[in-house]
């Protein structure tokens, strides 16, 4: 299987540049292929990571290759030769128990982490992708890991999900929850230093 390409962008003109150059620099030094892009802002925090769906669906059709999509304020610590071996359309890190879940909510609440996320180039990955574009473009009060959530709900008899390790979309201060320390994508939330900036 092909190893996964690594997609991202970052708000031009903004501190999320400096951001995605660590990014960069990571995939650089690990020798893994990358294409990380500027895009102009949407005037808002939320608008821009609303942009994420439609990035990641435009990117799967033009590579027409699996993709894996990085927040650009990440650093991947290790090689991700791993994930070729991914036998699914989608993969990412679902956090559970989901800190302060409403009470009486079953299973089916899947508090997705969208700073990491596998599509492979399949039907099931493409069509995974462009939900989750229209779904970040029509619910503009939604978060896009909840787009994502979303989009895995309505497509999840059609396609194949895997879970990944914590170690894919570590947050740097979150607690671990898994027995496995392995940090493979270090993601260091600078949208608590910068979403008020953008």
């Amino acid at each position: 299987m092909q190893a996964p390409l690594v997609i991202s962008f970052f708000t031009a003109g903004t501190p999320y540049e400096l951001e995605a150059q660590r990014l960069r620099q990571s995939c650089t030094e690990l020798n893994i292929e990358h294409v990380i892009d500027a895009q102009p802002s949407g005037g808002t925090w939320a608008r821009n990571c609303a942009m994420k769906g439609p990035f990641v669906c435009a990117q799967l059709e033009q590579l027409r290759r699996p993709v894996l999509w990085i927040d650009a304020d990440a650093t991947v610590m290790r090689p991700l030769d791993c994930l070729a071996e991914l036998r699914c359309d989608l993969a990412c890190y679902v956090r559970w128990p989901a800190p302060n879940q409403p009470p009486g909510l079953d299973s089916s609440y899947m508090p997705f982490m969208s700073g990491t996320v596998y599509f492979a180039f399949s039907p099931g990955g493409r069509r995974a992708a462009q939900l989750w574009a229209t779904y970040c473009r029509a619910y503009s009060t939604l978060l896009d890991q909840e787009c994502l959530a979303l989009a895995w709900w309505d497509l999840r008899r059609e396609l194949s999900f895997h879970l990944l390790p914590q170690g894919f979309c570590k947050v740097f201060d979150q607690a671990w929850l898994e027995s496995s320390h392995d940090t493979y994508i270090l993601h260091h939330q600078a949208s608590r230093r910068l979403g008020r900036l953008v």
